[in-house]
């Protein structure tokens, strides 16, 4: 599956009331993706428009009616900009992050 970043808003450090880690939420058009969307703790594929890309585990979920967000800890406006894609196998199920403990 595969959609491309709508819009996206910043969490920084101390922001008034909020008591969340800095990062970046991405939001995008869940319409064509079913059931199929990952879940926090998963792995997606970020894409730049210039081709560019990275993994990145998702950190939190949120859903907007047929919009979704996605939480990235520790990212920015500039390291994933409006107009990027994220992908992930059809089906939703995407690699999942190891904990410590299973690493142990």
């Amino acid at each position: 599956m595969k959609v491309q970043i709508i819009d996206s808003f910043e969490i920084k450090a101390g922001m008034p009331e909020l008591k969340h880690a800095p990062g970046l939420v991405v939001v995008f058009d869940a319409s064509g993706c079913g059931a199929a969307v990952p879940k926090a703790g998963d792995r997606v594929r970020a894409a730049r428009r210039g081709g560019t890309g990275i993994e990145l585990v998702i950190g939190e979920v949120k859903r907007h009616g047929s919009g979704r967000s996605f939480f990235f800890e520790g990212l920015n406006r500039k390291d994933l900009p409006v107009g990027s894609s994220l992908t992930w196998p059809d089906g939703g199920k995407s690699s999942r992050r190891r904990s410590k403990a299973a690493s142990a």
